[in-house]
């Protein structure tokens, strides 16, 4: 009793018993909020109408905030949802505190193993060797550029020798295209900085992996030693330093004073730096998409004829009923249709016709049942013929290793199960569900996420609101992909890495002093999270584990 009302009184209540009799009810426990927790919630739903009512299983689904915290305190006590929904932070530390159920023993009966997967989503799941986690929605890191920007500076770029048509491919060339881009405004009787190519702090996505792209490893392959002074750490940490030290600190402060991207800044904001274009390139994950189609959505229209820009708007003009005469007046001739005329649906009566009207980035289907309106849609042209309008561009983040391309850090949202759950076969019943193509493609094209599926469908490829969704797979599908570091206490490293990232910047210090005294702080903080006991030999020191049981 006592357990029950520390649970009700930490999570609140639970949901409401309202499941079919005879069900087996598992609780599922998600982090998402407002439309993507609804659009899991219709993964759910098809779940609960489907295999759970063949299975005999119900699931509850409770979208809550401090999920990490709350699953972890549930499992210790015993009260545990059956499925968390966790970031990929969370995996090593709970699975190191015996918190979360091993699923070998689970995968292959549904097929869930490496294969099926990208192997740097599937990698990231286990510890030890064994599979703690099943990916969700994952994403990875490429470069974005503004095209128009480029052209813009297009003179300043090819007399630096480099092409205004394609994106750096190289560090080395990165330095050079952004030199060749910052521009500088006199005011007040001194210099400003009005755009900069780039600026290594900006947006901050992969700052605290950054060493990945200088072939840096940030902790070994056992996780009980930090590799934060290695030579490559030394490189990434100096290119952070270099831009202070060319742009000048104090430019460049009073430049990014202007805005400051991430979640307390103006990412989700009309004035998103890049947006705007004060920022021609940075890193970024496939989110932008739906980021670029909310707050500037001319930028995924550049260069769109107007007539075709106009159809766009004037789609939510036609209603049904229309007659086929009103709608050419609004959208102008369509293309007629072909063979007699198609359908949108099999129960339209074969006399229907339907024409199309290009919109730019979409095609427009009406369909005329007696000369009338009876359906529409605007259908997005397939994501790859959609990126000769967009003004940004995504491609690989360059490398600083001759010979190393496609190298990407790739993040993920994952579904575990808690040791303590009542339910584990049910609950893996869920997971198995979730995770077929249909599922996680739907759910990932809504969250404007990546598939962690090894094979894409066409479908899948052609609909995803990104238009660089190809980009993004091959990156997170390459060798050179690269997932979290192997070390339990990672949120607090990826902290520390963090000031260390701002001490460049400000040029507090040298690299050397800066990165050596990271090194002595975070090897303490790793070996406290490990019980390793002070002056313990960590070359031949073999992580133990803890219990939260």
């Amino acid at each position: 009793m006592i357990l029950s009302a520390a649970a009700m009184l930490a999570f609140g209540p639970r949901p409401q018993m309202n499941s079919p009799e005879g069900r087996v009810r598992i609780q599922y426990w998600e982090k998402w909020t407002g439309l993507e927790a609804d659009q899991m919630k219709e993964v759910v739903d098809a779940f609960n109408n489907t295999v759970g009512k063949d299975k005999g299983i119900w699931v509850d689904f409770t979208s809550m905030s401090q999920i990490d915290r709350k699953t972890l305190i549930a499992t210790a006590a015993g009260v545990p949802p059956d499925v968390a929904g966790l970031w990929d932070t969370q995996v090593l530390q709970f699975a190191s505190m015996n918190a979360l159920e091993p699923l070998d023993n689970y995968v292959q009966e549904y097929g869930l193993t490496r294969d099926h997967y990208k192997h740097v989503f599937y990698d990231g799941c286990e510890y030890h060797g064994k599979l703690y986690a099943i990916p969700s929605t994952v994403w990875c890191i490429a470069m974005l550029w503004n095209k128009e920007i480029f052209h813009e500076k297009a003179a300043q770029l090819r007399a630096a020798g480099l092409d205004p048509d394609r994106p750096p491919q190289t560090m080395a060339e990165l330095d050079k295209y952004a030199a060749a881009i910052d521009t500088w405004v006199t005011s007040g009787g001194s210099k400003h900085l009005s755009v900069t190519g780039c600026i290594p702090l900006e947006p901050g996505t992969a700052t605290n992996v950054m060493g990945y792209w200088f072939g840096a490893s940030i902790a070994d392959p056992t996780g009980t030693k930090v590799l934060i002074n290695s030579p490559q750490m030394f490189a990434a940490y100096n290119w952070i330093r270099s831009y202070s030290e060319r742009l000048g600190r104090d430019s460049l402060a009073e430049f990014r004073s202007g805005f400051s991207s991430g979640a307390t800044g103006m990412f989700d904001t009309p004035q998103n730096p890049f947006l705007v274009g004060w920022n021609a390139m940075e890193a970024q994950g496939p989110w932008i998409s739906a980021f670029i189609e909310k707050l500037k959505p001319s930028f995924n229209r550049w260069h769109v004829p107007p007539d075709q820009l106009q159809r766009e708007v004037d789609f939510d003009k036609i209603d049904l009923g229309m007659s086929l005469n009103l709608v050419q007046k609004l959208l102008g001739p369509g293309d007629p249709p072909s063979g007699g005329g198609r359908t949108v649906a099999p129960d339209v009566p074969a006399s229907a016709q339907m024409f199309r009207w290009p919109a730019g980035v979409k095609d427009i289907y009406v369909t005329f049942v007696d000369g009338k309106v009876s359906d529409k849609l605007a259908k997005w042209l397939p994501a790859k013929m959609r990126q000769q309008y967009c003004q940004w561009g995504a491609a690989a983040f360059p490398s600083a290793v001759p010979g190393v391309d496609n190298i990407t850090w790739a993040g993920m949202d994952v579904w575990v199960i808690p040791s303590t759950s009542k339910h584990k076969k049910e609950a893996m019943e869920f997971i198995a569900f979730a995770s077929r193509q249909d599922q996680i493609e739907k759910l990932s094209s809504e969250h404007c996420n990546l598939s962690p599926l090894a094979v894409e469908s066409q479908q899948y490829k052609d609909n995803h609101p990104s238009p660089y969704v190809d980009v993004y797979e091959a990156l997170a599908a390459s060798p050179n992909a690269r997932p979290l570091p192997r070390l339990i206490n990672w949120p607090q490293i990826y902290d520390e890495l963090t000031q260390a990232a701002e001490r460049s910047y400000m040029l507090h210090g040298t690299t050397a002093e800066i990165l050596n005294e990271e090194q002595v702080r975070c090897q303490k903080e790793l070996n406290k999270a490990l019980d390793v006991p002070e002056n313990t030999n960590l070359d031949t020191q073999e992580s133990p584990q803890s219990d939260a049981k």
